[in-house]
């Protein structure tokens, strides 16, 4: 099953649902983002042993805290979104 999300303009399908996350009531025939949560597979262990390129900080509108930050690896083959929410 995949839960359908819509997270800062992206539509997400996730293989688990996100409890910080609000479902999307709609189904989308396409999703800009598939998340797999579970264990890193060896491909994504392999693209974190790349050299990374540095990191892209966003913070939100109201707050001084960060919201994300995205981290390209290798030749911006592979990126890491990470979130603080």
């Amino acid at each position: 099953m995949t839960y359908p999300y819509r997270v800062y303009g992206l539509t997400l399908g996730c293989d688990t649902p996100v409890s910080g996350l609000a479902l999307e009531p709609s189904d989308f025939e396409r999703y800009d983002v598939i998340v797999s949560l579970g264990p890193e597979t060896d491909w994504v262990q392999e693209a974190r042993r790349l050299p990374s390129h540095g990191s892209t900080e966003a913070r939100g509108n109201r707050t001084r805290h960060l919201s994300f930050t995205l981290t390209s690896y290798g030749a911006r083959e592979f990126f890491e979104l990470s979130y603080g929410n």
